[in-house]
């Protein structure tokens, strides 16, 4: 207990009491729409079936691997004498060394204070007759099975509600009948990083019998997990939850669960592979709410640029950076989802990245300036050629697919016409990848009616298509 508060209360309470400082700061910015609800959280070790094994719970080794149990009684000064020692894998599933933790066996708990919050809890005590500690409850953060398959409901959705809850009442400043919106963001399960559970919203997190959600949006992270991780990008391979069929057609696939994360080879698996994965996050956003659905944004993707042990900085030859940024870029495209780009640091280096956590994933970079360039936009950018690409950003109908190719510029869009097909149906077209125009063909009388957007500079292959598909053609 904390001022009389449950430890997991007093936490909450105070995370969301710290945002809601920023939120009245913001309120009353035109831009500022609503709020995120944690970065990327994880189940930590609630679910773990015994507190003594180095493996339950986790889907790869990264970092020191050591149990709960021996972080637990190494934190309190209870290991082994001389040091506890552990393997470190960095990156993932590579040994790197073996580090001896805590030697001098030196409690991180105060001296003055209660001390380990888990022997508080009859977790472990301290064997008289030895004077070491003994693991009391090795499954006490075990979940019955009524709540294991359940744990977003269980513990995600109460705390998005007690957030929502808050946040509302702080903005109270957005348009009537339009309430500031609730980035809702599930956790990361790194025991199962295929798990994707299609959270309940009722008020209790299990009551379906509520109203419909109000300004929701599903916003999980996805990144591709071994060029993440490693670093390094071989264009040929990856890992994948799902794939993609693709003998629906090119662009309209579905995804088929393989079963276990496994490995996709070839450039259009590994492009399928995580299209599917994240096709099937939209699916949870289409399918919370009781069926009714909430909008869904992959709230970060993108790519590290220090690949390689950063050679294209060396080489100044950012190619592959270009390719793999297009490998996510397609599935986005494919998947048909909407999702913001993880990130743009204007103070990025080569040497130090994005300043936090040995990170280097900004679009951006002084050290990619080119001092000669009078360029007020693009200066400076990196794997602009696969970020800066045509897209649909309104659509008088249902998209049914979408596809841009880095190589040729062709950019192809096909939907469906809605009620109104007089509406009008917007693109993007950036001038960076058409900076001589664009000149418009339009042909009639087709099953399907054609609009093609062809650059004036004299090279045909570099045209936007547009596919335009006619729901009652043959009516007209």
């Amino acid at each position: 207990m904390i001022d009389g508060k449950p430890v997991q209360q007093f936490l909450q309470d105070t995370y969301i009491s710290a945002m809601m400082v920023i939120a009245n700061a913001m309120k009353d910015e035109p831009n500022v729409v609503g709020f995120d609800t944690l970065n990327e959280p994880n189940h930590g070790w609630v679910g773990r079936k015994h507190l003594a094994s180095c493996t339950d719970g986790l889907a790869f080794r990264w970092g020191w691997n050591f149990s709960p149990w021996d972080q637990i009684r190494v934190g309190s000064g209870y290991g082994p004498e001389g040091g506890l020692p552990v393997d470190l894998y960095n990156p993932p599933f590579v040994f790197q060394r073996t580090d001896v933790i805590n030697p001098e066996r030196v409690s991180a708990w105060r001296s003055d204070g209660p001390g380990c919050v888990w022997r508080q809890n009859g977790v472990w005590d301290v064997d008289e007759a030895t004077g070491e500690a003994i693991l009391l409850k090795p499954a006490h953060l075990w979940l019955d099975e009524s709540v294991k398959g359940n744990y977003v409901d269980a513990f995600v959705v109460p705390f998005w509600r007690k957030f929502e809850t808050s946040l509302r009442a702080t903005m109270t400043n957005q348009p009537a009948g339009s309430p500031a919106i609730v980035f809702a963001e599930p956790p990361i399960d790194f025991s199962d990083p295929s798990s994707h559970p299609i959270p309940t919203m009722g008020v209790e997190g299990n009551d379906r019998s509520g109203p419909p959600l109000t300004n929701y949006v599903y916003a999980p992270h996805w990144y591709e997990i071994v060029i993440l991780l490693t670093k390094s990008f071989r264009s040929w391979i990856g890992l994948g939850e799902y794939e993609w069929d693709w003998t629906l057609s090119r662009f309209t696939g579905l995804p088929k669960p393989l079963g276990v994360v496994g490995p996709l080879l070839g450039r259009q698996a590994c492009i399928g592979g995580y299209a599917a994965t994240v096709k099937h996050l939209r699916h949870v956003g289409d399918s919370m709410d009781d069926g009714r659905g909430v909008p869904t944004l992959i709230g970060e993707t993108g790519i590290p640029f220090d690949l390689d042990g950063k050679k294209g900085f060396r080489t100044n030859d950012l190619s592959t950076h270009v390719t793999a940024l297009d490998n996510v870029m397609q599935a986005m495209d494919y998947a048909l989802v909407s999702f913001t780009l993880w990130n743009y640091t204007p103070q990025n280096t080569n040497e130090r990245g994005d300043l936090w956590n040995d990170e280097d994933l900004s679009l951006y970079s002084t050290d990619q300036k080119d001092p000669n360039s009078d360029d007020p936009i693009y200066n400076g950018g990196r794997a602009l050629a696969a970020a800066v690409r045509p897209y649909a950003r309104k659509i008088s109908g249902v998209p049914l697919a979408m596809h841009f190719d880095v190589d040729s510029r062709v950019f192809t869009f096909t939907y469906e016409t809605g009620l109104n097909p007089d509406a009008p149906t917007e693109l993007f077209v950036p001038q960076y990848q058409y900076p001589e125009g664009l000149t418009v063909i339009f042909k009639k009388n087709l099953p399907m009616e054609l609009f093609a957007f062809r650059s004036i500079r004299n090279r045909p292959s570099r045209h936007l298509r547009l596919f335009v598909l006619i729901s009652n053609f043959m009516n007209h």
